[in-house]
């Protein structure tokens, strides 16, 4: 039983910690949950935005860059996680130029 708390307080702290480096830990949300939450996001998106990653079968790398900070109130503790969005809009190059710079005493 002792065992079973001291995994329970380990898992804590690593969770605790992940959160204080604002990475993300599995333990906030599970590959389930993560995965309903991110199709209800993808429904809600207008035309021009996207999620980073669409294929469910690559969800842990939605993990990688999810970030989350959180907050404390007298009864609650709140999570904010956020995950970046990507654009839709397409650029085209037409011309491509390069700007000649010095390193040392050559021209790169």
């Amino acid at each position: 039983m002792l065992h079973k708390f001291k995994d329970i307080q380990n898992t804590s702290i690593d969770a605790v910690t992940d959160i204080y480096h604002v990475r993300f830990n599995i333990l906030l949300l599970a590959p389930e949950q993560l995965r309903d939450d991110l199709s209800i996001i993808a429904s809600q998106l207008s035309t021009d935005l996207a999620l980073p990653i669409s294929k469910q079968s690559e969800l842990e790398k939605n993990y990688k860059l999810l970030t989350v900070k959180s907050r404390i109130t007298k009864e609650y503790c709140i999570f904010e996680i956020k995950l970046p969005l990507i654009s839709r809009d397409v650029y085209k190059i037409s011309k491509l130029m390069t700007i000649p710079k010095q390193l040392g005493e050559n021209m790169v």
